[in-house]
C-alpha cells in the first residue's frame, strides 16, 4: 500500500515511468529492514468518503503508471469516478446492491436512451477491476460486482464493405489526402487510433510496411499493397514539409464533414449507410 502510494504521488508530480521504477526498487530494498504501520485516529479510525477518493486516486495513478491505453484511463477517470462519488458509504462497505444501482443509474443516458448492454458491461468490469486490487492490496475482502451476472450482449455481423462500395468511397474522395486515407485504412483494416499515430519514420517504403502500434501498446508491421503505397506517395508529394518525425495525419487530424464542419478524427465514422442504401462519406 505504502508502494502505491509513492508510485502515487511520483506519477503526479511528473517524474518518467524509469526513474520512478529505480526509485521503488530502492524503496524496496530499503524497506525490507523495517515494519511500517499506518497512523490511525483515535477519534475517526476511517474517514469513508476521503479514504474512497484517495484510494481512487492512487488505484488510478497505478493504471498509469502501468502503461494503460488513454482510452482505458479515460474510461477508469469517468465512470470509476462516478461510482466513488454515487457511494454513500466506504468502497469496502459497498454491497452488490449498490453496484445494481449504480448500473441501473447509468443505463439511461441523459437523452432519454437506454445505454448498450455492451456499455454496461463495460462499466461493471471497471468496477470489478477495482474490486481485485483493493483485494490484492489487501483493503477490501470481496468483490462487490463478482456476483453479478453479465450483460447479454447480442452479436451483430457488421459485415464487409463490397468491391463497389469500396470504389464508391475511393470515387467520392476529392484530394490526394482523403485518397491516401481511405486506401490505407481499407487496405491495411487498421484501427482510427491506430491510423492518426503513424509517424513517416514508421512507413518503410522499399519493404512497402508500416510499423502500427495497436491495443495494449503491441508494435506489429503491416504490409502495403501497390495501390496504396502509391496513395502514400502521392500525398507525401504534396505535403508540406515540417520535418520526417512529424506524425502522419498530424495535418490532418480535423476531417471535414459533408456540412463543411470540423470534427474531432476519432469520432468521425469514415462511412455509412443512408436511408437510400447508399454510401455516404465522412458523416456521423
Amino acid at each position: 500500500m505504502l508502494t502505491n502510494e509513492l508510485i502515487s504521488e511520483l506519477v503526479k508530480m511528473g517524474f518518467s515511468k524509469a526513474y520512478i521504477t529505480k526509485v521503488i526498487e530502492c524503496f524496496d530494498l530499503i524497506m525490507q529492514n523495517y515494519n511500517v504501520s499506518k497512523k490511525e485516529s483515535n477519534i475517526v479510525a476511517y474517514d469513508s468518503f476521503n479514504s474512497n477518493q484517495k484510494l481512487y486516486d492512487i488505484y488510478f495513478n497505478s493504471r498509469k503508471f502501468q502503461g494503460y491505453a488513454k482510452g482505458t484511463l479515460n474510461n477508469i477517470k469517468i465512470w470509476l469516478g462516478k461510482f466513488i462519488e454515487y457511494l454513500p458509504c466506504s468502497v469496502i462497505d459497498v454491497l452488490p446492491m449498490h453496484v445494481r444501482l449504480f448500473l441501473a443509474k447509468c443505463s439511461v443516458k441523459r437523452n432519454g436512451k437506454p445505454m448498450a448492454n455492451s456499455s454496461i458491461e463495460k462499466i461493471k468490469q471497471i468496477i470489478s477491476s477495482f474490486y481485485g486490487w483493493l483485494i490484492n492490496e489487501r483493503i477490501a475482502t470481496y468483490n462487490p460486482a463478482s456476483n453479478i451476472q453479465g450483460m447479454k450482449t447480442p452479436f451483430k455481423y457488421q459485415g464487409a464493405l463490397t468491391s463497389e462500395e469500396v470504389a464508391k468511397l475511393k470515387f467520392a474522395c476529392e484530394d490526394d489526402r482523403e485518397r491516401m486515407m481511405v486506401e490505407f485504412l481499407v487496405s491495411t483494416g487498421c484501427r482510427i487510433a491506430e491510423f492518426v499515430n503513424i509517424k513517416l519514420k514508421d512507413i518503410n517504403m522499399q519493404q512497402q510496411s508500416v510499423k502500427v502500434l495497436g491495443k495494449g501498446n503491441k508494435e506489429r508491421v503491416i504490409y502495403l499493397n501497390k495501390a496504396c503505397v502509391n496513395a502514400i506517395k502521392d500525398y507525401l508529394s504534396v505535403r508540406p514539409k515540417e520535418g520526417i518525425d512529424y506524425k502522419m495525419a498530424e495535418i490532418f487530424n480535423l476531417i471535414p464533414e459533408a456540412k463543411g464542419e470540423y470534427v474531432d478524427f476519432n469520432n468521425v465514422s469514415y462511412w455509412h449507410y443512408d436511408s437510400e442504401g447508399n454510401v455516404e462519406i465522412w458523416g456521423e
